[in-house]
């Protein structure tokens, strides 16, 4: 297991741990979310080739998808095409843990070579 954080990340109120960067020829990324309490709010909407499954695991979690705005608990997950604008976040002040699963758009399988 490898730990990444990213200074991205960091500096919009998340940080995430790479699951799997140690296995070559994948084609998802796996990744454990954490998101800082609500103070450090990212309206900041992102879209880019791929798909995603969230899975929250603790907090309360606020996604925004393509300008709806959905509450999910501990237990809920989403499935979306990543060029949907969307805007993840927790919703209240306690944080959040979600288990991320990314495929970039693009066989990461021949990204190893």
């Amino acid at each position: 297991m490898a730990r990444v954080a990213s200074k991205q990340g960091v500096k919009y109120g998340y940080s995430y741990e790479a699951l799997a960067s140690n296995l070559r020829r994948r084609h998802m990324e796996p990744f454990l979310g954490t998101l800082e309490p609500a103070t450090i709010r990212d309206r900041h909407s992102y879209s880019h080739e791929g798909e995603e499954f969230l899975f929250v695991l603790d907090g309360g979690v606020e996604i925004i998808l393509d300008k709806k705005k959905e509450s999910l608990e501990p237990g809920d997950c989403v499935y979306f095409h990543s060029i949907v604008p969307h805007c993840v976040q927790c919703r209240d002040d306690s944080g959040a843990t979600l288990l991320a699963v990314l495929f970039p758009g693009e066989d990461l399988a021949d990204a190893d070579k």
